[in-house]
């Protein structure tokens, strides 16, 4: 509802990569009916508010807040969750309307994709996680990232992990061998430009840059963090 339905694009997954080929299509009508959400089980509505989570890191940091104070792995007040849900689509509705084909400021809503594709393309074949969780691991990684060469704040990096971590705690779990295929992984996604992998990276909560380019050996350590 708040993710891959709005943005007009379209992807599907190719030789165990994550949305590898894709095009744009914008829909004659769009429908989001949030009475769907009582259908589905908490992990896939977690997978959901994985994203929201997302839209105030890279944008609206009141909104983010908002998402703090609420349990993001169960639907409880429905009302509070169709306004968080509106807001959430009109955050980034706003994004994709200035830039629809992603040459620039659209990029922002890849924050925590570049590693959370990989993590979700890694595991597909033989222990599937779900978008949610691989972002969610993304983000936490990224923003480690964001904190040691793109300005992320100290405090704003721990509040961050602290709030990630609860809803998907990480623990390096990640193996040396693991995150050599993932680094591979990662130089197919369809971000990169001139055979460098880019990054879209913190600079405080409710701020975002793109086109960031990543150093392996702090891609390999923020594994480790």
């Amino acid at each position: 509802m708040v993710d891959a339905a709005i943005g007009y694009k379209t992807g599907v997954n190719l030789d165990s990569i994550k949305n590898e080929i894709g095009s744009f299509y914008v829909p004659e009508l769009l429908i989001i009916d949030t009475h769907f959400l009582k259908t589905l089980p908490n992990k896939e509505i977690f997978s959901g508010t994985a994203e929201m989570l997302k839209h105030g890191l890279i944008a609206d940091k009141n909104f983010w807040k908002k998402m703090n104070q609420i349990r993001t792995d169960i639907i409880q007040n429905e009302n509070e969750w169709s306004q968080l849900i509106h807001k959430s689509i009109l955050i980034k509705q706003k994004i994709v309307d200035q830039d629809p084909k992603e040459k620039g400021l659209r990029k922002i809503l890849n924050f925590g994709h570049t590693i959370g594709h990989a993590l979700e393309s890694y595991f597909m074949d033989f222990n599937k996680i779900i978008h949610g969780i691989a972002v969610t691991m993304g983000m936490i990684y990224e923003s480690w990232i964001s904190y040691k060469i793109n300005g992320l704040s100290i405090s704003d990096y721990k509040e961050i992990r602290s709030t990630l971590d609860k809803l998907c705690p990480t623990e390096n779990h990640i193996s040396n061998l693991e995150i050599n295929k993932l680094l591979l992984i990662m130089e197919h996604d369809k971000k990169n430009e001139i055979n460098k992998i880019q990054f879209s990276l913190l600079k405080e909560i409710g701020k975002c840059s793109y086109n960031c380019q990543v150093p392996s050996s702090l891609i390999k350590e923020s594994f480790l963090t």
